[in-house]
């Protein structure tokens, strides 16, 4: 994949997990209030999660911790899974992959292929979200 590619999916990517961590951190149990403190466990993932928003790439542990993130968030914020953009699970694959339904897969699986073979046979370059409205019928 060429670097323009590569740096359009990134910051897309990017920005997905920064406004989950908004959303995060404006949610129970993560906001603090003058009878609730976060719990401990509450506070290590909102810094995990505030860690990959800041760091998010393919190296050895962005894709592991955006698992954990995902996965977490199913097993101990279940109100907060459908604010989760369905798009992340695709991208940090492995269990995230479990959660989604197969006509999901076959569209992220369309667009990642679309998307990549733009590099080698195109000459303009169609962005990752303005293909994705296409694939997805967002428009």
């Amino acid at each position: 994949m060429n670097d323009t590619l590569s740096l359009d999916y990134q910051i897309f990517h990017q920005r997905l997990v920064s406004e989950l961590l908004v959303l995060v951190k404006n949610c129970a149990p993560f906001v603090a209030s003058d009878e609730h403190a976060p719990a401990a466990e509450d506070l290590v993932f909102v810094s995990h999660l505030d860690t990959l928003s800041t760091n998010l790439n393919a190296s050895e542990q962005g894709y592991p911790l955006g698992q954990w993130v995902i996965t977490t968030i199913i097993a101990r914020y279940p109100h907060l899974t459908t604010s989760v953009p369905r798009d992340l699970f695709w991208f940090f694959g492995g269990d995230c992959l479990h959660y989604l339904g197969e006509e999901e897969i076959v569209l992220f699986q369309r667009l990642d292929e679309s998307y990549h073979v733009q590099d080698s046979e195109t000459e303009v370059l169609q962005p990752y979200e303005t293909m994705r409205m296409t694939i997805f019928g967002l428009h």
